[in-house]
């Protein structure tokens, strides 16, 4: 039962974070809270990871070494290795120890990866180059 309502709420934070990325991401002028949107979209994407850390450790029992232990991660401990991991910190205090948690950690640290490129990206394409401006008194002769 438990595994089944980490599942579920993977499934509401997933939809939620596509809802607001999608938001987010709009071709409109980037506001002040499309930025508090990207910035909730992030903490999101690792509260999202923290639930598929605690998923594959309740299949796949042994999957994480938790201070110097193998074992089963509670969600505290999923949530603290997700964010160590999105925000690329890494701590080494709980690491993957089977081939499934490497590969959600490998994800997770792709999308975080990925996120920030993005939306450098999406800022950088914000604002136009250097010296395309026009002066107002110029555009009227």
């Amino acid at each position: 039962m438990l595994a089944e309502s980490w599942m579920f709420s993977a499934a509401l934070y997933f939809i939620t974070t596509g809802y607001l990325l999608r938001y987010v991401f709009q071709p409109r002028v980037m506001t002040q809270d499309k930025l508090f949107g990207a910035a909730a979209a992030y903490l999101l994407i690792g509260v999202l990871w923290a639930y598929a850390y605690a998923i594959v450790g309740y299949f796949y029992p042994q999957s994480y070494m938790v201070v110097g232990q193998p074992g089963r991660l509670v969600y505290a401990d999923a949530l603290y290795l997700s964010m160590t991991v999105l925000t690329s910190t890494g701590f080494g205090d709980i690491a993957p120890l089977t081939r499934q948690a490497r590969g959600v950690c490998m994800l997770e640290q792709i999308t975080g990866a990925l996120f920030v490129a993005i939306l450098i990206a999406r800022l950088a394409g914000v604002y136009p180059p250097k010296g395309s401006y026009v002066k107002d008194d110029e555009e009227s002769e």
